[in-house]
Order: C-alpha cells, then sequence, then structure tokens
C-alpha cells in the first residue's frame, strides 16, 4: 500500500511540474504566428509571442542534434538544425565557396555564432534521408526563405 501510495505522490508531482511547463509555454504564445527574420529571431528573441514562423534563413544541415528512437542510430524521434540569417556573414562565406557552375568547393565550414536552433516538424519517425533529399547531405547545406517550427530555441 505504500508503495502505491509513492507512486500516486511521485506521479502527482510529474503531472504538476507538466502542467505548470505548459501553463508557462502557453502563456507566451498566441494562436496565430509570428513572422520573424532569423536575424531578429537571433538577436532579440521571439519577443511576447514564442509562436514564431521564421524567415531569411538558412540551415546548417551538417550539424544536428537529435533524440533517437530506442538505440537505433538511424531513426530519429526529435531532430534540432541550426539556422543562421540569409544574407549574414556565414552566408556570405559560403557564397564564395561556390564556383561557376553552382557546386559547393569543399566542406562547408562550422557555422561561428549560432544563436537560433530550429526543431523540425515532429513525424511518427524522422530518419536521415527524410531530413536530407538525396545529393544534398554531403554538401550539409538547405536553404530556404520560409520554414515554420513549432518550438524554436534561442541561444542565452
Amino acid at each position: 500500500m505504500t508503495r502505491i501510495l509513492i507512486a500516486m505522490i511521485v506521479v502527482g508531482g510529474l503531472m504538476i511540474y507538466w502542467g505548470y511547463q505548459e501553463m508557462s509555454l502557453a502563456s507566451k504564445t498566441e494562436a496565430t504566428a509570428q513572422t520573424i527574420t532569423c536575424q531578429d529571431l537571433s538577436d532579440s528573441g521571439p519577443g511576447d509571442n514564442a509562436n514564431v514562423q521564421m524567415s531569411e534563413f538558412l540551415l546548417c544541415t551538417m550539424s544536428y542534434v537529435y533524440e533517437g528512437v530506442g538505440n537505433s542510430d538511424t531513426t530519429y524521434k526529435t531532430v534540432w538544425v541550426p539556422a543562421v540569417p540569409l544574407n549574414g556573414d556565414y552566408h556570405q562565406q559560403l557564397m564564395t565557396m561556390i564556383d561557376g557552375e553552382g557546386n559547393l568547393i569543399g566542406d562547408p565550414p562550422m557555422p561561428r555564432d549560432l544563436g537560433v536552433l530550429s526543431r523540425l516538424p515532429m513525424r511518427p519517425t524522422i530518419t536521415p534521408s527524410s531530413i536530407w533529399p538525396t545529393g544534398t547531405r554531403s554538401a550539409g547545406l538547405s536553404s530556404t526563405r520560409s520554414h515554420r517550427s513549432d518550438r524554436t530555441r534561442r541561444r542565452s
């Protein structure tokens, strides 16, 4: 009987903590996402609305953090990818490494200052081939003008 009581107290405590986290996040978001550039998000954070649709960025897919499923190294539950501002210092550095045919010469350097990690949209399972279309993984770059992320983390 004592074990059941202790288990109920622990589970209750975890539920209170989880509820507080969700309430805290809900108080900082609105139903409608705000559009914000990667540079502004990196410099100032999301402001009063943590629900953001980031624009004008370059995803650095050669460097990522993932949460695996079980002991698998090839199936991911969640993936976070660094994002840098489009036309920022890192983007300009990469542009100098592109030859006349549009191919990247050598391996891309690691960005020096990362201000934004973007969590990729959830799927039942994420595999490396679902993150990088054929032929783009070797270059390690993904460029887009708009990417919706349900939670974007800012470096403190």
